[in-house]
C-alpha cells in the first residue's frame, strides 16, 4: 500500500526492506529516490551509491556516518587528499548536504539522518577484515566478498577466485555471477575470465557473457602454441554456447 501510495508500483517490495534497513525514514528516501527523486542514489541504495564513489569520497562519507555533525576541517585532519573535491563528490550524491550550525560555522551531516546507519551498517564488517582471514571459512569468506563487491572495496585477487568458487555451490546465484566477474577483472587471468563466462551462460546472463567472450578474443590473441590452441578450442564452445542463446 505504501509503494502504491507514493507512487512507486515497480518497485520490488522485498527489494525496498532490503535497501532500507526496514527503517521507516530509510525506506521513504528510497521510494523517493525510486520515484525519480533524489541524486545518484535514485539508480540503487546506498550500496550502489558507495560502489561509484572514488576511495578518498567513500572514508569521508563513513567518517560523517559516525560522527556527524563534521566539519571540514576535522575532516581533513584525518583524510588524505582533496578533501573539498571528496566533499563536492558526496553533496552530489544527495546523502551529504553542508549546513551550518549555531555560530554560522559549515558542517556536514547527512540529508536522511537514518542513511548514517545504513552506511556504518555495510561498512564496519569491512574494517574488520582481518578477523575474517585469519579465521575464516569458506562461507565467511564469500560473505566478505560479496560486501566487498557490493560497495567497491578491493580484495586480493586469490581471495575473489576463493569466494567466487564457493558461492558457485551456493544458491545464489546472482552472488556467484557478480564474484566471478570481479575475479576475472583483478586477475585478467584466461581461466578466471572463461569461468565467469560459463557462469554467464548457465545463468542467460547476455551482457556478461558478451563481455566475457570479448575478452576471452583479446588473451587468445596473446596466447602461442599449445597454450593458443587450448584457448582457441575453449574459446570455440564459449561461442557454441553464445550461438545456442541468440536462437
Amino acid at each position: 500500500r505504501l509503494l502504491l501510495a507514493r507512487g512507486a508500483p515497480d518497485v520490488d517490495p522485498a527489494q525496498a526492506l532490503v535497501r532500507s534497513g526496514g527503517n521507516p525514514t530509510a525506506l521513504l528516501r528510497f521510494l523517493a529516490t525510486a520515484s525519480g527523486g533524489g541524486g545518484e542514489a535514485a539508480d540503487g541504495g546506498i550500496d550502489t551509491v558507495l560502489a561509484r564513489l572514488s576511495p578518498g569520497a567513500r572514508r569521508a562519507l563513513e567518517m560523517i556516518a559516525v560522527a556527524e555533525p563534521l566539519s571540514p576541517a576535522a575532516l581533513a585532519t584525518a583524510l588524505d587528499g582533496d578533501v573539498r573535491a571528496a566533499i563536492d563528490e558526496l553533496v552530489a550524491t544527495g546523502l551529504v548536504d553542508e549546513t551550518h550550525d549555531a555560530l554560522g560555522e559549515v558542517e556536514l551531516r547527512f540529508v536522511h539522518p537514518a542513511d548514517a546507519a545504513l552506511v556504518v551498517a555495510l561498512m564496519a564488517p569491512l574494517r574488520v577484515r582481518a578477523v575474517v582471514r585469519r579465521g575464516r571459512t569458506p562461507e565467511s569468506l564469500v560473505r566478505l566478498a560479496g560486501l566487498a563487491t557490493r560497495v567497491g572495496e578491493a580484495l586480493e585477487p586469490a581471495e575473489l577466485r576463493a569466494a567466487a568458487a564457493t558461492a558457485r555451490t551456493g544458491d545464489d546465484g546472482d552472488l556467484a555471477l557478480r564474484l566471478a566477474r570481479c575475479t576475472a577483472a583483478a586477475t585478467g587471468d584466461y581461466d578466471d575470465v572463461r569461468v565467469w563466462a560459463d557462469l554467464a551462460y548457465e545463468r542467460g546472463a547476455m551482457d556478461d557473457l558478451d563481455a566475457a567472450l570479448s575478452r576471452l578474443h583479446d588473451l587468445v590473441e596473446r596466447a602461442d602454441g599449445e597454450d593458443r590452441a587450448r584457448r582457441m578450442t575453449s574459446l570455440a564452445v564459449a561461442e557454441s554456447e553464445r550461438a545456442l542463446w541468440r536462437r
